[in-house]
């Protein structure tokens, strides 16, 4: 008998088993090259779709690869760093990412530093598939290596693409990297950015974040659910108020998991598309991100993990089912038990770990949501019980009954909510034809009380309006007064100034007072945000007067003034909405002018940017100009650059153009150039003002 000893022979046709017949999709191939660039820890990932050279390019900051790291781990077929990272979380550990390269196109460059060393190697998947019969260890790479001088990261460039793309497939992966990160991310330490290239090879950047959930909580009844290691805290809302809270004992194999469900009412549907611009139920239903990344194909329409459509049918008014949800559950797992399935559109492999899960998100998030639904809808309570404060203590121990889930610990119950029912609520009840007499009668009579309350309020809400805009008239008029004034007499800006800064700022105190006392009745969201609006204007007119006084500035006189030195003590007082305000300095810009004129070109341009929703300005100083720089260009707004400083142009609804015309003429006053552009086609726009040769 011959004793002979051999082993496994791998063909070179692997590479496509693993690359473009698992991958399933060009979407999900993208996926995985992004998820690879966030394991290699880049803090910014850019995805560029050009259209006009049909390439499709990664770029990442992240640590990079040393040549022996590409040889010995990204060229090793199943080798995965992630598996012995620990404690580490990571988004996959399969080792075969990196061939969804080959789902998307034949050939691929790869650019990569590490350690101040810079390698580059071209792949040509079509070699590996001339014989099946050749090994895919005979199929040669050659390794560039030079020294450099540039940070670590890596540039992923696939060209000779499968198949023609076009604009609807960079919308498309658009929204697949929109749902890429968990929304539980909001830590802003990585960023993605779609960077689309047209067919005429003009550029737009597009900053991706995954916050499509975080208005609805103020919309909407969710519930809320987090797993730890000891226990599972699951809060029910209403519109942004707590109506449950429950603590149970985690006795499951979820140990750290955050969950969040929205009822998807009409109304959640019409917020989320007025929003969005999406239909809730296309967008997708119940999504799960494993260590804050998608796992496929979870909220995808038509999939139903949890069985939730088989089981509407069984109660088509008691549950719900995958139409009337949509959410997320973010799971970290450093172990590794949630396994997901290599052909990424199987979800997680079934093991006691993904049946746990099943059975938690079923008992503590759907069900408490769907008996809250159930009451609101039909309910095992009646309307009476809601309202009559005498009955408050049976009906919230029906529901501490109700809602007591398993293994609980505790339950509270908000008593004050439930005893406050709105009028419209009581009146659509009464639309009920089958609502016995009785209990309509007692329906009546809460909400003629309640109508005669609101009555009255009305009235003194009304009495204190008249009052207000009395007070309101009576400013306008002073102030009619004072440009009456300014016209005849001319005095000087400071002397106006000092005068009035301070006495504007005390009424505008005033007022706003008297509009939040108000507010408490009205309850007004448009009102709250008038206030909140008022309140930083204040703060901003008081910055300025103690701008000035701590200065000792006079605003009425020209003076030769360092303009790097001054915006950035004057941004440092300068708060406005959202706006991030950065100043650098090269060389100093020095610049004879009056300080009021100064800050008036900086407050229109300012406010623009506030009108056109923008995030930051930047300031740029040298010795022969001065930079304002915004992100605030809007092809749809077809802005003509050539008219920005006429009088009465404006691209913003109620706009009324007379900003830039001041900044205009005040640099003719004071001998300067200034112009306004778009930076090569991105979303910068950029004012200069320089000196008159």
């Amino acid at each position: 008998m011959n004793k002979e000893n051999t082993n496994f022979i791998v063909s070179s046709a692997l590479k496509s088993l693993i690359g473009k017949e698992l991958i399933t999709n060009d979407y999900v191939a993208v996926f995985e090259l992004v998820k690879n660039s966030f394991d290699a820890e880049a803090k910014e990932i850019k995805v560029i779709l050009d259209l006009s050279s049909q390439t499709i390019t990664i770029k990442d900051d992240g640590k990079g690869m040393s040549p022996e790291d590409i040889k010995n781990k990204w060229l090793f077929i199943g080798f995965s760093e992630k598996k012995d990272a620990g404690n580490a979380t990571f988004s996959g550990n399969k080792g075969i990412g990196r061939f969804s390269c080959d789902r998307l196109g034949s050939l691929l460059n790869v650019k990569t530093i590490k350690g101040g060393i810079k390698t580059t190697f071209d792949i040509n998947w079509n070699n590996f598939e001339k014989n099946q019969l050749d090994k895919i260890e005979t199929q040669s790479i050659t390794l560039f290596s030079e020294p450099t001088n540039t940070h670590s990261g890596t540039i992923v460039t696939i060209s000779s693409l499968r198949r023609n793309w076009v604009e609807n497939d960079v919308y498309k992966t658009k929204d697949q990297l929109l749902k890429l990160l968990s929304p539980a991310v909001d830590d802003n330490k990585q960023k993605i950015e779609l960077v689309f290239i047209n067919q005429l090879g003009i550029e737009e950047k597009t900053e991706l974040h995954n916050d499509v959930f975080d208005y609805m909580k103020e919309k909407v009844v969710f519930v809320n659910t987090v797993f730890s290691d000891n226990q599972i805290l699951t809060e029910l809302f209403d519109h942004g108020k707590r109506i449950i809270k429950n603590i149970s004992a985690n006795n499951t194999l979820v140990k750290d998991a955050n969950v969040f469900l929205f009822f998807a009412d009409k109304n959640a549907k019409t917020i989320f598309k007025k929003k969005t611009g999406l239909d809730l139920v296309e967008y997708g239903n119940l999504f799960v991100y494993k260590n804050n990344f998608r796992i496929y194909p979870f909220g995808d329409r038509g999939y139903d993990a949890f069985g939730l459509t088989q089981r509407k049918t069984q109660g088509l008014y008691r549950y719900l089912g995958p139409r009337e949800i949509i959410g997320w559950i973010s799971i970290i797992d450093r172990d590794n038990n949630f396994v997901e399935a290599t052909s990424r559109d199987r979800g997680f492999l079934e093991n006691e770990y993904s049946e746990s899960l099943k059975e938690s998100y079923m008992e503590f998030v759907h069900k408490p949501l769907e008996k809250y639904v159930e009451l609101l809808r039909y309910g095992n309570i009646t309307i009476d019980d809601y309202l009559a404060t005498e009955n408050a203590d049976v009906v919230i121990k029906e529901i501490s009954h109700n809602f007591t889930l398993k293994d609980s610990i505790d339950v509270s119950i908000n008593r004050e909510l439930l005893n406050s029912k709105t009028t419209d609520e009581m009146l659509k009840i009464l639309s009920d034809v089958s609502l016995p007499k009785k209990e309509r009668d007692k329906i009546i009579k809460k909400t003629v009380d309640q109508l005669r309350q609101r009555k009255l309020e009305f009235s003194n809400v009304s009495q204190r309006s008249k009052e207000l805009e009395v007070e309101n008239s009576n400013l306008k008029n002073e102030i009619q007064l004072k440009n009456q004034f300014i016209d005849v007499v001319n005095p000087s800006r400071q002397d106006v100034l000092e005068h009035d800064l301070g006495l504007v700022s005390r009424r505008l105190k005033t007022t706003v007072v008297n509009l939040f006392e108000v507010n408490k009745t009205l309850k007004s969201e448009k009102v709250d945000l008038s206030i909140q609006s008022i309140s930083k204007n204040i703060y901003r007119i008081n910055g300025i007067r103690n701008f000035i006084l701590k200065t000792k500035m006079k605003t009425n006189i020209k003076k030769e003034i360092q303009v790097g030195a001054f915006f950035k003590e004057y941004s440092a007082i300068t708060e406005f909405e959202n706006i991030k305000i950065s100043v650098f300095v090269e060389s100093e810009f020095i610049l004879k002018i009056n300080v009021f004129d100064l800050i008036t070109i900086f407050d229109n341009f300012l406010s623009n940017v506030n009108n056109l929703n923008g995030k930051k300005i930047d300031i740029f100083v040298n010795t022969n100009s001065i930079k304002f720089v915004s992100d605030t260009y809007q092809k749809n707004l077809n802005t003509d650059f050539d008219r920005v400083f006429d009088y009465g142009y404006t691209t913003t609804a109620g706009g009324t153009g007379i900003g830039m015309f001041i900044v205009k003429q005040i640099c003719r006053e004071s001998n300067l150039n200034v112009v306004m552009k778009n930076i090569n086609n991105t979303n910068l726009v950029s004012m200069e003002i320089s000196k008159n040769a």
